[in-house]
Order: structure tokens, then sequence, then C-alpha cells
């Protein structure tokens, strides 16, 4: 009984740091394919990706580099149409991801997946490589993501 109120606790928390630190805003962003050269992320002034050609078609997924700076976040947001899975891969790095029912910090070569739909937000805690693959495959031309 009181291992199942402090889950219930923790989750509420959770959720309750989630939405305070979205703001309670989740809006919708169309996205196109990862640039083939480092390019800068919509709407950042410092973060860039770069799409991983090769790496996506050995595993049939979209796979991209993201490069943030320390503080930088990808702000609340969700994945309608696909399954993402993140990766931090510079010695270094390191990461906080909230989700409504946990957060968990990530460092070199920790590993996370979000199911279709599942809301999330990134926080920077230092200069991080992440490696982002999204499945089903983005189509050719863009892909809709709700921020």
């Amino acid at each position: 009984m009181c291992e199942r109120i402090f889950n219930e606790i923790r989750r509420l928390n959770c959720e309750i740091n989630f939405l305070m630190k979205s703001r309670g805003v989740i809006e919708e962003l169309t996205l196109t394919k990862p640039p083939e050269n480092w390019e800068l992320f919509p709407n950042s002034k410092t973060d860039k990706w770069k799409f991983l050609e090769d790496f996506s078609n050995l595993t049939d997924t979209t796979a991209c580099l993201y490069s943030a700076k320390k503080g930088s976040r990808l702000p609340a947001h969700k994945h309608p149409d696909q399954s993402v899975f993140l990766s931090v891969e510079n010695p270094d790095g390191k990461v906080l991801v909230i989700t409504k029912t946990y957060e968990r910090e990530l460092g070199y070569m920790e590993s996370i997946s979000f199911e279709n739909g599942e809301e999330h937000l990134v926080i920077f805690e230092e200069d991080t490589i992440l490696l982002c693959r999204w499945k089903p495959r983005f189509p050719e031309d863009q892909i809709k993501v709700v921020i």
C-alpha cells in the first residue's frame, strides 16, 4: 500500500515538473528531413543537427546527430507518428529528460526511447551530442512534431 502511494506521488511530482518546465505549452512544428551538413536546428541560435544517411539506411530509421550547448533545451514536444531513440555520444555530454511520468539524467553512452506520442523535453546540462533516431522514417519532405 505505501509503495503504491509513494509511486503515485512520484508520478504526480513528475507530471507537475513537466508542466512547469513546459509552461503547459505543446505547439505544432513541421520539420524537414535533417540537413546533409551541420545546420542550425529550426528556432535555435546555437543547436545544430546533421542527417546520418548511411546509418538511416542501415537501420530503416531517420537518424541525425544533434549538437547542443549547455543550458539549451528541446521544448516539450511529441512525435505523433514516430517512436524516438536518443543516445548521448560525447564523453562529457549530459542531459536531463523529463516526461509526465519520470525524469532521467543521461550521460555518455546512455540512451532512452519514447513511444509514439509520448510527450518529453530535454535539458542540456553540458555541451552534448545526441544520436537521434525516429521510426518509422520521416517522409522524404517533412515530419510533423508537436512542440
